[in-house]
């Protein structure tokens, strides 16, 4: 019973941690997605700005 008990609390513990694990990761992937977001649109209209001489 008691190997049992702690297979059972072993079980809950990983999946806990895989838990965190997974929130972490998409916190971490959704600011990095989004700074390439900005970073691409504002590179995109850098060379924009820079092919046109007259977008004054």
């Amino acid at each position: 019973m008691k190997k049992l008990l702690a297979y059972i609390l072993g079980f809950f513990a990983c999946a806990w941690l895989v838990n965190q694990a997974v929130k972490l990761v998409l916190e971490v992937w959704q600011v990095l997605f989004w700074g390439a977001v900005f970073i691409f649109a504002g590179w995109f209209i850098f060379r924009i700005i820079k092919i046109k001489k007259d977008w004054r």
